[in-house]
């Protein structure tokens, strides 16, 4: 796809780590490249292979990142690059049962990358998602007399990033949840490797925060000033209309300085705050929406980020009746399913059951991810729509 790209616009905004890793991997990046196209230095001075890899648990948001990154990279760059290409290839795409197949269609996707960016004025980004699938080590396969594609798709894929190690106007972005099965020789060449972890609890409650957020500016959620306040603050039809002029004289009694630290409270009257905010003006009144989802994100430590976004969509589902719902019964229906999940399921059940829930209440096509089949049919579909991509760009 063409970037910058309008599917794209906000996700950069949604990602949430304990670290800036995305602002330090975008600048990295960045840099890198400038000095690429830097007239005084030759391809020899340049010790960089313009390959990251994206390393951690599943959920912890690599393909996020990945794809945020590379509409950031298409903005910043485009004074360099006027025209900015995206590319996101299944690993299982690549792969076939019949024997050698595997590597020549690995071959023919480097070829055709390498075929773009013959274009100075065009970026190629190129998102390569469950790398191990192409990169498995070498030396484990040979120990276990493995006679199977693996070596070659292996070699295939080094001899590819050797090609484009020249091209600044390529980015190859790989994610991976196991490192350790990959061949060494491929993560040696990797420019950067960066491990994405799961998120600690601070960066949970900005995760779970963002999407209640949504929710109720959605409509499927109000919010009621009764906890941030500490008092009640009227029946559930009034707080669904709280005005502009009524919240910032409630929460006079917190904080007479609270507008002109906070330029943007008459945007976001009916949401959560940020947490350094929520302590910083609020500390006082323990009986706080932050509070109370503070209190829920210590009990999600260790879930993973593609987890926490779903659970708010569980907890809404399963058990809250009223549409829309008041935002104390969703965190008290949010509580509930943290405790059920940290206790007892792993994350695809997690997926299954908000799926399930979700279609019972008709909010499924809100959350549902596509899935891919795994029929040889389907694969070799998507391999000739990834070369298709690539040829329009000027590849094969």
């Amino acid at each position: 796809i063409a970037l910058p790209n309008r599917s794209l616009d906000g996700l950069w905004e949604t990602l949430v780590f304990e670290e800036p890793i995305p602002e330090y991997l975008l600048r990295t990046i960045i840099r890198m490249i400038s000095l690429s196209e830097d007239p005084r230095l030759g391809p020899a001075d340049m010790c960089w292979h313009n390959l990251i890899l994206l390393h951690g648990p599943p959920g912890s948001g690599k393909s996020t990142l990945a794809k945020g990154l590379a509409q950031k990279l298409s903005i910043r760059l485009a004074s360099v690059y006027p025209v900015t290409k995206f590319i996101e290839v299944k690993s299982h795409a690549l792969l076939s049962k019949f024997f050698g197949e595997s590597g020549k269609l690995v071959g023919k996707l480097f070829d055709a990358i390498v075929g773009a960016s013959v274009d100075d004025n065009l970026l190629t980004v190129v998102l390569i998602d469950e790398v191990e699938s192409l990169a498995a080590s070498r030396a484990k396969a040979s120990q276990a007399n493995d006679i199977s594609d693996a070596i070659r798709s292996t070699n295939e894929l080094l001899r590819g990033i050797d090609k484009l190690r020249s091209r600044p106007n390529v980015v190859l972005v790989c994610t991976s949840n196991l490192i350790e099965n990959m061949d060494l020789a491929f993560v040696d060449r990797c420019g950067v490797k960066q491990y994405v972890g799961e998120p600690n609890f601070e960066a949970a409650y900005e995760i779970v925060r963002s999407v209640i957020n949504k929710l109720i500016k959605t409509g499927l959620v109000y919010f009621t000033l009764t906890m941030d306040c500490g008092q009640e603050c009227g029946s559930n039809s009034q707080s669904t209309n709280i005005s502009s002029n009524s919240y910032p004289s409630q929460l006079d009694e917190v904080s007479p300085s609270l507008e002109s630290e906070s330029p943007n409270l008459t945007e976001d009257l009916n949401s959560i705050p940020e947490l350094a905010w929520a302590r910083l003006q609020l500390s006082h009144h323990g009986n706080t929406t932050a509070a109370k989802l503070e209190s829920i994100s210590q009990l999600a430590t260790g879930l993973s980020g593609r987890t926490l976004r779903r659970l708010p969509w569980l907890a809404l589902a399963r058990y809250t009746v009223d549409e829309p719902c008041s935002l104390a019964e969703l965190l008290t229906a949010l509580e509930k399913v943290v405790l059920e999940e940290a206790q007892s399921s792993t994350p695809e059940e997690t997926e299954s059951k908000v799926d399930e829930e979700l279609t019972k209440k008709g909010h499924a096509g809100s959350v549902q991810d596509q899935t891919s089949s795994d029929t040889d049919d389907l694969l070799a579909h998507e391999m000739e729509g990834i070369l298709k991509d690539m040829t329009r760009l000027g590849g094969l």
